[in-house]
């Protein structure tokens, strides 16, 4: 469903586009949109887990999610027809993300611990599950990257000698 989809949005780019160029600049706009992406929904998460009261506070993450499905459809849909990237984001495009996180993680805890007369147990969990998580993603992320590449490529080489 994603390929026939992902196709489906290329096909219109290149048919709605007027030249070669145009339909390039259209993917390159695409790429910048696509890390912009991620920024934009953690600093939304960070304003969130201030602006809601309480435990509600805790649906701060949920832009994060969208678009970590968004960036797994996107990469579902190019390991039909090119290796996906073996290296993550760049360290310092991490670092940007890194600032609106902790704000957002502060927001989520001040909200749901000291807010309210709830008892810490479940939002401590979770507050402490994003960041055992998180920690747990920086260091797995790179490696399972390298590895999907690996298997990727070996999979479209031998899709090509068949």
């Amino acid at each position: 469903m994603i390929k026939q989809f992902g196709d489906w949005v290329v096909d219109w780019t290149e048919r709605t586009s007027d030249d070669e160029y145009q339909a390039t600049m259209t993917y390159k706009a695409d790429t910048v949109a696509m890390w912009m992406m991620p920024l934009a929904a953690i600093i939304s998460g960070a304003i969130l887990a201030w602006v809601l009261p309480s435990t509600y506070s805790l649906w701060s993450a949920l832009p994060i999610f969208t678009v970590l499905i968004v960036q797994i459809a996107s990469q579902s849909w190019m390991s039909n027809y090119a290796p996906r990237p073996k290296q993550t984001s760049p360290t310092k495009y991490m670092l940007l993300g890194v600032i609106p996180g902790v704000i957002m993680l502060a927001g989520m805890a001040y909200n749901s611990f000291f807010t309210t007369d709830q008892s810490w147990a479940g939002p401590g969990g979770v507050v402490v599950g994003a960041i055992i998580g998180a920690g747990t993603a920086l260091l797995l992320i790179p490696r399972i990257f390298k590895s999907r590449h690996k298997s990727d490529v070996e999979r479209l080489e031998s899709d090509l000698e068949d």
